[in-house]
């Protein structure tokens, strides 16, 4: 009895989208896809949560961190590995199941340079993603809006200069 109800609470909190203090809420929770080659279908899973109750089935919008798209040390462009991960990203955005989400890009830095220096090239990280799905995939602008993280979200906390720690996220936004 005690599992039930607290899959009812979970159902109502994704549902309802008001957890608790202290909850976590799915979209919060990025499917990590570091080091992998993910393919359209994984990436458009993670980005889309299906939740079911009382035959009822809700999606919401989920959340994929890519350490594949990565960038050289203080630079903001991307390499051709990134390009490729960004095409199956974009026609993941543009599936069926994936379509009426807007997503959050967040950009992520290493923890090298000042706080100010490293929210200023996540910016430039998250919106050369956002540029490039918009430009080369048509996908539509106001669905994407960049998110800079600095190196306040280090992917290697124990390792704060690895490279992998320049990175992009997905993350879904609840509607309003």
């Amino acid at each position: 009895m005690k599992i039930f109800g607290l899959m009812s609470a979970l159902a109502f909190v994704l549902l309802v989208g008001l957890p608790p203090v202290g909850w976590v809420r799915a979209q919060d929770v990025a499917t990590d896809f570091s080091g992998r080659n993910p393919s359209v279908q994984e990436i458009e899973d993670a980005l889309v949560l299906t939740l079911q109750t009382r035959g009822v089935e809700k999606k919401l919008p989920g959340a994929a961190s890519f350490d594949q798209i990565t960038f050289k040390f203080n630079s903001s462009e991307l390499s051709n590995d990134a390009k490729r991960l960004l095409d199956k990203i974009g026609a993941a955005l543009k599936s069926e199941r994936v379509k009426d989400f807007s997503f959050d890009i967040e950009g992520h830095t290493d923890a090298k340079g000042s706080d100010a220096y490293n929210m200023a090239l996540s910016k430039r990280r998250a919106e050369s993603a956002k540029e490039y799905l918009v430009a080369t995939l048509g996908i539509n602008a106001q669905r994407l809006v960049v998110v800079p993280r600095g190196k306040t979200d280090l992917l290697y906390p124990d390792d704060p200069e690895n490279a992998k720690n320049r990175r992009v996220v997905f993350r879904g936004v609840l509607d309003k």
